[in-house]
């Protein structure tokens, strides 16, 4: 319906037809999925039926978050990371990614594959990024100046070599404590800071909508075409686009949130695309909300 593709997956065969629809193509992929924590995540079967789509050489990319460990298996968080301690805890937080990994059955998939997993966090925290200036002069050539600055470090050099190739932006929707999660805030966890309600979210998240511009910013910059998909997990319901403003407005809408309510859709509106809200009407006539 109009940039946008819709599909309810449910096998393999679903999300075949769903990337077809979706134009899903490039010469390698690097695919983000949304594992805030170890209760709600981008399961490891949707993205075995995603890689079995995808022909070429595909790298996840994530960084460490404060709740994906073995004490947030259920829907309210037990303990998280703090800005405080997070380096000091680095150890176990390595651990228990490599945890998360086995409990949801994503090492599996990815060895199934033959899929690379590149974590940010740990790329940056030991010191294996792309010069700043040279992600500046990237970035800047296409958008200009970032706000944030120092995101022009957030670059691991194993992900700058893969430039040029496709990003997609697999986000399980949700709503979180401060604001809808949808497919251009999930590269937000990208920020290599796994706490990143501090610094990142500014006092009542004020610079929570900068923040997810500057680093989608930076990631659009490396990786064409970008693909950005929905989950909609009670529904089964996949929706899709080019344009991840339009993707993130239908389904807000589809799920009863009004998209001008979400201020950094707002703000990403902006820089990356408008959204056609005479579409959002067509969807809600065809699919409900």
């Amino acid at each position: 319906m109009g940039n946008v593709v819709f599909c309810k997956v449910t096998e393999a065969e679903d999300m075949r037809r769903f990337a077809k629809e979706l134009n899903i193509r490039g010469k390698g992929f690097v695919v983000k999925p949304n594992w805030s924590n170890a209760n709600s995540y981008t399961s490891a079967e949707d993205l075995d039926f995603l890689f079995n789509c995808l022909e070429g050489k595909k790298t996840v990319v994530e960084s460490y978050t404060a709740w994906r460990n073995e004490l947030n298996t259920r829907p309210e968080p037990h303990d998280f990371i703090t800005p405080r301690n997070a380096k000091k805890k680095w150890k176990w937080i390595k651990e228990q990614d490599a945890w998360f990994l086995r409990y949801s059955g994503v090492e599996r998939v990815l060895k199934k594959h033959g899929v690379e997993y590149v974590n940010i966090t740990e790329e940056v925290w030991n010191h294996r990024t792309v010069a700043k200036r040279e992600m500046q002069k990237i970035v800047e050539e296409r958008f200009g100046s970032l706000k944030n600055q120092e995101m022009y470090g957030f670059i691991p050099k194993k992900v700058y070599n893969l430039r040029g190739c496709s990003l997609i932006s697999l986000n399980m929707s949700r709503m979180t404590r401060e604001v809808m999660s949808l497919s251009t805030k999930n590269l937000f966890g990208l920020i290599p800071d796994p706490a990143r309600y501090g610094r990142w979210h500014g006092e009542n998240d004020s610079l929570l909508p900068q923040s997810i511009v500057d680093i989608n910013k930076v990631y659009r910059s490396l990786f064409k075409p970008c693909f950005w998909i929905n989950e909609i997990v009670d529904r089964d319901l996949l929706v899709g686009s080019e344009n991840s403003v339009q993707a993130d407005a239908v389904t807000a809408s589809i799920v009863g949130v009004d998209p001008k309510g979400i201020e950094y859709l707002q703000f990403a509106a902006k820089v990356f695309g408008e959204y056609d809200e005479a579409l959002l009407v067509k969807v809600k006539e065809k699919l409900g909300s």
